[in-house]
């Protein structure tokens, strides 16, 4: 199954706005500019509902927990956050690699590679829309519970879209190339 497309986009996003603020002073005084960089990533163009929600259950869990919100350093402000965008940014893309491995593996052992190769591309593409609409809605859905519930339905959609989209892409797949290239198609010999 491929890495769920909305994690790592993300884990893009965090990585993306702290590479803004990392070119500001970080000497712990206001700054329009940080303000300026945040309102860009907080639109929705910019940014993931995965990340929004993120973004969200942080401010909800400082809540809790009594803490003020700090616009001082914003690499200090999340540092767990940071950490697991981080984690999950490279974590994203080691597995990419390790899932173009397991497929040039089950491609170049197969006995037909063509039908493998086939099945392969289509579950990828299946995976990753049903990621991304999985995320959506689960996003939508978990926003009745602003915050944690868009965060988590956002990443629980994603994860079920994906595998639920990669098991359909690999069906259809097989199905179209058995249907143009198996023993009952017109064209086999």
């Amino acid at each position: 199954m491929p890495a769920d497309p909305a994690v790592f986009e993300a884990a893009q996003v965090r990585y993306n706005y702290l590479a803004d603020v990392a070119q500001l002073p970080a000497d712990g005084s206001y700054s329009a500019a940080r303000d300026a960089i945040r309102a860009f990533y907080n639109q929705s163009e910019n940014s993931t509902t995965l990340a929004q929600g993120i973004s969200e259950m942080y401010r909800w869990e400082q809540g809790l927990a009594g803490v003020a919100p700090s616009l001082a350093n914003p690499t200090a402000t999340a540092a767990a956050v940071n950490n697991t965008a981080t984690i999950a940014r490279y974590g994203g893309q080691g597995l990419m690699v390790v899932g173009v491995g397991v497929s040039v593996y089950n491609i170049s052992t197969d006995p037909d590679p063509y039908r493998a190769t086939v099945q392969a591309g289509s579950s990828v593409v299946g995976g990753a829309g049903g990621a991304t609409v999985g995320a959506w809605i689960g996003g939508a859905i978990g926003s009745v519970v602003p915050g944690p519930g868009t965060a988590i339905g956002a990443v629980v959609g994603g994860i079920i879209g994906a595998g639920v989209g990669g098991a359909g892409g690999h069906a259809l797949g097989t199905a179209a190339y058995d249907a143009n290239y198996g023993p009952n198609s017109p064209w086999f010999h």
